[in-house]
């Protein structure tokens, strides 16, 4: 009786096109500047709330799976794969023509392990993508085609054995997405300029508001621009009650300094054998804790702290922690340091 759908952070119109004892329709209208993101519903009725359901939102054409060949493009399909289900889909592509393919399917709340392919009419692999860890264990690929013709994208569960719920959700062409922003973090109150760090222009920068109310948060969704060649997941944020800082470029000598803490810095290992540098300043005696938030948020970089007394001597260090691949630890400061690097 009486079925809605309740999002979250998200204001559409909805039309209950029909109802029974089982199966509603509901046609949802969204705004048309609405950011990409990953959307949460529920289904309300007079009997109660259904559990959270996440779909994702952009300005894609929407298509359910057919078997039926590719016509235009960009395009998102959805389907469902279970057990040893392949799943082939066909277009028509040109030479140089760039071509992303991006398969949501744990990031939906799904149990696939997608694996997805691109072969050429000779069933010659193009391109490929794994589930990978900075994906949640969904899959993507960029790639250029190599010639004109007529090419498949193949779809299946990492070892043929799908569990549900299988549900998917493929996103096909030249698009652009931010998996990072520079910096990481914001305070609480503050503004910043974030760099969005994907496939999107590395120098657009967005403006972000870290709202002065509520507790601070590990992580804070972004607004991405509505704009039709940029699709989601919207990156997350770190939003804390002390200071923020975006890494300057600098040699790979140089050494970043930082105020007292409690501080936070964002940064960018971006050459082989790269090491980022700070020193701060402590009383000696003091307790600090020592953290890396990499992997934790979807970064592929697995990092090692070292603390040295500044000029040399290391006095402690830390690779994995419990959980994560993050380093962290906790550290006294030695009666004779003020300065830590």
């Amino acid at each position: 009786a009486n079925p809605r759908l309740v999002f979250s952070n998200l204001h559409a119109q909805q039309k209950i096109e029909s109802s029974t004892a089982r199966e509603c329709q509901i046609s949802v209208t969204l705004p048309k500047d609405v950011s990409p993101h990953t959307a949460l519903l529920r289904l309300a009725t007079d009997a109660g709330v259904s559990n959270v359901v996440a779909v994702g939102v952009d300005g894609l054409l929407q298509q359910l799976a057919s078997g039926q060949a590719i016509t235009s493009l960009p395009v998102a399909i959805s389907g469902t794969l279970t057990g040893s289900t392949i799943i082939r889909q066909e277009l028509h592509g040109k030479k140089g023509q760039r071509l992303v393919v991006d398969v949501e399917s744990q990031r939906l709340g799904a149990k696939l392990n997608p694996v997805v392919r691109l072969v050429d009419e000779r069933e010659t692999q193009i391109a490929w993508s794994p589930g990978v860890r900075t994906l949640a264990g969904d899959a993507r690929f960029v790639t250029q085609l190599p010639a004109d013709g007529r090419y498949t994208i193949v779809l299946h569960d990492e070892l043929y054995r799908g569990t549900g719920p299988g549900h998917w959700r493929m996103k096909i062409g030249d698009l652009n997405f931010v998996d990072h922003t520079l910096p990481l973090g914001v305070a609480r109150g503050k503004s910043a300029k974030l760099t969005m760090l994907g496939s999107s222009p590395q120098s657009q920068q967005l403006p972000f508001d870290a709202s002065p109310e509520g507790p601070a948060v590990l992580q804070q969704p972004f607004s991405l621009p509505a704009t039709a060649d940029l699709v989601g997941p919207a990156p997350v944020l770190f939003v804390s009650d002390h200071e923020e800082f975006a890494e300057a470029p600098a040699g790979e000598s140089a050494v970043h300094k930082l105020t007292a803490a409690p501080v936070a810095v964002s940064g960018r290992l971006t050459a082989d054998n790269e090491k980022d540098r700070y020193e701060i300043p402590v009383t000696p005696g003091e307790k600090l804790r020592i953290e890396l938030f990499a992997a934790r948020a979807g970064s592929p970089i697995d990092g090692v702290i070292d603390v040295h007394r500044t000029g040399g001597g290391r006095l402690a260090g830390n690779d994995d922690q419990a959980g994560t691949s993050d380093p962290g630890l906790d550290f006294t400061a030695p009666k004779d340091v003020d300065k830590l690097e």
